[in-house]
C-alpha cells in the first residue's frame, strides 16, 4: 500500500469504481491528499451501501472518511484499515446535505430538514443546534437550505444560506 498521495488516489480510485463512476470527484492537494467536493450520485438499499451521499470529509486521526449518506439519512464512517465494505454509522436519521469538521473533532452537519446546522462530537449520537433551526424563514437569525460549512481556527462556523443569498457567521 502507498504512502500520502499516492496510496489516497488508489483508495478514491477504488471507492470511485465501488459507487459506480459518480460525476463529481474533486481531489485539492495542500500538505496531504483529501477531497474537497464530492457529489455522487448512486441509488443502493443496502445498509453497507450508500444512497446519493452528498459530501465526504477525510479523518486523519482515525485514517476513515466521514460521508453525508443522504437519501439513508445517516452519517457514515470507512476506515481505510477495514476494506471499503465496512460502514460504521455515526449519525441516524439525518438528512445532511454538508459536513465541516473543526480542530476539535467536531462534525458540524448542514440539515436540509428543519433548516438548520447541527454539531456533533464524535463517538456521541445527540447533536447541538447551532443555527436555524426555526423553519423555513428570512429572518437573520434562520436559514433557508444551509448548503456549505466552513470551520475557522477558531471554531467559527461559517454557512452558506442558499436561498436567502448570503453566508453567515
Amino acid at each position: 500500500m502507498g504512502t500520502g498521495k499516492e496510496h489516497w488516489t488508489k483508495e478514491l480510485e477504488r471507492l470511485k469504481a465501488t459507487l459506480n463512476n459518480p460525476y463529481d470527484f474533486t481531489i485539492r492537494q495542500d500538505s496531504s491528499a483529501f477531497i474537497s467536493k464530492i457529489y455522487l450520485q448512486v441509488e443502493r438499499n443496502e445498509s453497507n451501501q450508500l444512497k446519493h451521499p452528498t459530501d465526504v470529509l477525510i479523518d486523519k486521526e482515525t485514517d476513515s472518511l466521514i460521508i453525508c449518506d443522504y437519501e439513508n439519512r445517516r452519517v457514515v464512517r470507512w476506515s481505510r484499515s477495514s476494506g471499503i465494505t465496512k460502514l460504521e454509522i455515526v449519525i441516524n436519521n439525518i438528512k445532511c446535505v454538508r459536513l465541516a469538521m473543526g480542530e476539535q473533532r467536531c462534525i458540524r452537519v448542514s440539515v436540509v430538514e428543519g433548516h438548520e446546522v447541527r454539531r456533533y462530537q464524535l463517538g456521541y449520537k445527540n447533536g447541538t443546534l447551532v443555527a436555524g433551526g426555526n423553519g423555513n424563514v428570512d429572518g437573520l437569525n434562520e436559514l433557508i437550505w444551509p448548503k456549505y460549512l466552513f470551520v475557522d481556527r477558531e471554531q467559527n462556523v461559517y454557512v452558506s444560506d442558499t436561498n436567502n443569498h448570503r453566508v453567515m457567521k
